[in-house]
């Protein structure tokens, strides 16, 4: 491998994919990278297990193109460990057939340690290492080191010593923001159908980033499904890593669905003679309807506001949040379940004070956290 050159700037994107069952998925093809983040789903018929192995892996590696280089993690659905104890024999069959590829000479990949941890037996395989300084220490991992699961995350941090972790399982995007000594507060918010990519600078002193990526599958249960994707980058000229990150939206089926049988049956009542063609032209329609309302009303579903009462949620309350008290005129800490949405949650102090104090006029007391 070339040593990467003063002051140049390289470039690695990457399609995250959580949850792929053996949907019909269109390929993806970015040009770039595709990490699997595990639970593919199989579904085997007991009569005819190998070949439904054969035909599940085969179809599989067809959704993306060979010129893509791809890293797979099994979840706990590929190798046990959600009801049953991950099991070693599934472990090997998963590392045969999904099989780890990188391209021959990227310079970025020169200064990237690349490791995949499973939570759910505490095992550690080293993927890739790097001998340069600076490095970027990432971690592939299906369960996330943000939220208490089988094994504590807090002993790999320390071994490992992580600046950046792309997880999944939970089936919803999340950015957390991890602190790389044990007893210092996690800072999590949900990514739920923003389209704007966001930006971070890792490495270095700066917090542990977490990037979880939720489910593609509509299998699964939840409204908002889509692909994750990162782009990691390195500037020779400063030295500094910097990732953006965003998720892919699909479209609602559940809302194109019921939009499809409605009209489908207003068809019907009405006597219109349907056609294959024209029920797949509705079809096609319904989905494009969906889509185009769930990017017009992305941004509003859980717009910042200053006003709304400070909403816990109903769940475990374990996430140090900040909300804007108008009582008080200022912001206060509050824990939050991870779960309800709520315009007046913010993931920090800084975010509170510059979103609410200027609208609301109010600067109260104002704290010493402004450098």
């Amino acid at each position: 491998m070339q040593r990467p050159r003063s002051g140049a700037t390289c470039i690695i994107e990457i399609t995250l994919v959580n949850s792929l069952t053996h949907l019909k998925l269109p390929a993806i093809n970015t040009g770039a990278n595709t990490s699997t983040l595990g639970n593919f789903n199989y579904e085997f018929r007991p009569w005819s297990l190998v070949n439904d192995l054969e035909f599940y892996s085969v179809h599989f590696r067809k959704l993306t193109g060979k010129e893509i280089q791809k890293v797979f993690i099994s979840g706990d659905n590929d190798v046990g460990g959600e009801a049953e104890p991950v099991q070693s024999h599934l472990t090997t069959r998963f590392s045969h057939l999904f099989a780890n590829s990188f391209p021959d000479s990227h310079k970025l990949f020169d200064r990237l340690s690349l490791s995949e941890v499973n939570l759910m037996n505490g095992e550690v395989t080293n993927i890739l290492d790097s001998s340069f300084a600076p490095k970027l220490n990432l971690i592939l991992s299906h369960v996330p080191f943000a939220f208490p699961s089988y094994h504590d995350s807090g002993n790999f941090i320390t071994t490992l010593e992580p600046d950046l972790i792309l997880s999944a399982h939970d089936h919803k995007a999340y950015i957390h923001h991890l602190p790389r000594s044990n007893g210092a507060a996690i800072n999590s918010t949900e990514f739920t159908a923003v389209f704007k990519p966001k930006l971070f600078t890792v490495g270095g002193d700066e917090p542990i980033l977490e990037l979880q990526t939720p489910t593609c599958s509509y299998r699964m249960g939840v409204y908002d499904v889509g692909y994750g994707f990162a782009r990691i980058e390195y500037s020779g000229e400063n030295e500094k890593f910097t990732v953006s990150f965003s998720v892919l939206w699909l479209a609602s089926r559940f809302y194109a669905l019921i939009l499809y049988a409605t009209l489908l049956g207003v068809g019907l009542v009405v006597r219109v003679p349907f056609k294959t063609m024209q029920l797949r032209v509705l079809f096609l329609l319904c989905f494009t309807i969906a889509m185009v309302a769930k990017v017009i009303g992305a941004n509003d579903r859980w717009a910042p506001n200053c006003t709304d009462p400070i909403s816990h949620g109903g769940g475990n309350k374990y996430l140090l949040r900040y909300a804007y008290n108008s009582t008080a005129g200022e912001c206060d800490t509050f824990y939050w379940d991870g779960q309800h949405r709520n315009g007046n949650n913010f993931k920090d102090l800084y975010e509170c004070i510059l979103t609410c104090y200027p609208v609301t006029g109010k600067w109260g007391k104002l704290p010493n956290v402004f450098p």
